[in-house]
């Protein structure tokens, strides 16, 4: 499933901020509660703004769950 996001949409916001996180702090490591906590996402929307992140290949998921940036494509 690939996700979409309106270009002016309060969640496209949201991965800017998002984005910016992670490339502030690149070890960044998150649970699902730790960035539903850090970031103020709850239920579809935070389901919709990671979704979104991962299929752009911006973040992945490690073996153990955790959100971290994802290493560069080259």
């Amino acid at each position: 499933m690939v996700a979409y996001l309106p270009v002016d949409s309060p969640a496209t916001q949201l991965v800017g901020r998002i984005c910016a996180e992670f490339l502030e702090m690149p070890g960044l490591r998150l649970t699902v509660p730790q960035a539903r906590r850090l970031f103020g996402l709850e239920g579809a929307t935070f389901d919709m703004v990671l979704a979104a992140l991962l299929d752009a290949k911006f973040l992945a998921r490690t073996h153990d769950g955790r959100f971290v940036m994802a290493a560069p494509q080259m």
